[in-house]
C-alpha cells in the first residue's frame, strides 16, 4: 500500500515538472518568434521595446496579446540596446511563484 502512494506522489510530481517544461518552451519559443519577427523589421526595433507592458509596433502588440493568452499571466518585456535586443517572458504558474525565460539577440543591419 505505501508503494502505490508512493507512485501517486511520484506521478504527480512528474505531471508537474512536464508541465512546468512546457510552459518553460512556450516562452522560449515565444521570445524567439519575437526575436525573428525583429530580425525581418530591423529599421523599426525602437518600435518593439515595451514601456509598462505596450509597445507602438502591430506585431509586437499582437505578440505581446499571444503571450498573455498562450502563458498563465504572461507578460513580456522587451529591450533594445542598438543592435543587441533582449526578450524576457515571465509567467506565474498555478499555486507557484514566477518563473522567467530570457533570450538575447544581436541583430545586425
Amino acid at each position: 500500500m505505501l508503494g502505490i502512494l508512493a507512485l501517486i506522489g511520484l506521478q504527480g510530481r512528474m505531471v508537474s515538472a512536464s508541465t512546468e517544461a512546457q510552459m518553460r518552451g512556450e516562452a522560449t519559443y515565444l521570445a524567439d518568434q519575437l526575436i525573428g519577427q525583429m530580425s525581418v523589421d530591423q529599421g523599426n526595433l525602437a518600435n518593439y521595446v515595451t514601456t509598462s507592458g505596450s509597445c507602438s509596433s502591430a506585431n509586437c502588440t499582437a505578440w505581446l496579446t499571444n503571450v498573455a493568452n498562450t502563458l498563465p499571466s504572461g507578460t513580456a518585456t522587451v529591450t533594445v540596446n542598438s543592435t543587441l535586443v533582449n526578450v524576457q517572458v515571465n509567467w506565474t504558474p498555478a499555486n507557484s511563484t514566477q518563473r522567467t525565460v530570457q533570450v538575447s539577440a544581436a541583430i545586425n543591419f
